[in-house]
């Protein structure tokens, strides 16, 4: 049996596009979705989601607008956590037999955490959590290296590294 062409010369399955895609993207980026979840949904590989990204102004647009927009709905929810936020709501109260509704409003104090993560992206060289440290014009004679003095436990880690073999064979050779 003769495989057919597709309309791109190359033997196989065609893949279908559908004018439909750019909004079903959209919303999909709304709800969260990563492109190879949206690859997924319109059947086919991750690489020819993004090709038709790439070569699909209106695709291209749709799946941007989505992410900006849900990434901005909870950037906005996260600053509001982060400093804090008043609310009305409706309560109900029974006085004197009878049903009273009364309008409240409630406050949610800022939350440390949302406000910490909230600065680690905005500003990370001054918020975040991990340090980095630059080890530059260093040089480790590994013939003068002198294993005598390290514990059993340390020689077990050199050997598991592979250094002290590295040194034999230094001294050796």
């Amino acid at each position: 049996m003769r495989r057919s062409k597709n309309r791109t010369g190359k033997v196989g399955r065609p893949l279908l596009w559908s004018n439909g895609f750019p909004q079903i993207a959209f919303e999909m980026a709304l709800l969260g979705a990563e492109d190879k979840d949206i690859a997924r949904a319109f059947g086919v590989s991750k690489d020819q989601f993004l090709k038709w990204v790439e070569n699909k102004a209106e695709l291209a647009q749709a799946l941007s607008e989505g992410k900006l927009l849900a990434d901005s709905k909870v950037a906005a929810s996260l600053y509001k956590r982060a400093t804090g936020f008043s609310y009305e709501e409706e309560v109900l109260h029974v006085i004197k037999g009878e049903v009273v509704r009364s309008v409240v409003t409630k406050h949610v104090i800022p939350d440390p955490w949302s406000a910490h993560k909230w600065l680690s992206a905005r500003q990370p060289q001054l918020w975040t959590d991990t340090s980095k440290s630059e080890i530059t014009h260093t040089n480790i004679n590994i013939n003068k290296f002198d294993f005598n003095g390290l514990s059993t436990e340390e020689l077990k880690l050199v050997e598991r590294i592979g250094l002290r073999q590295i040194a034999q064979n230094i001294a050796l050779g």
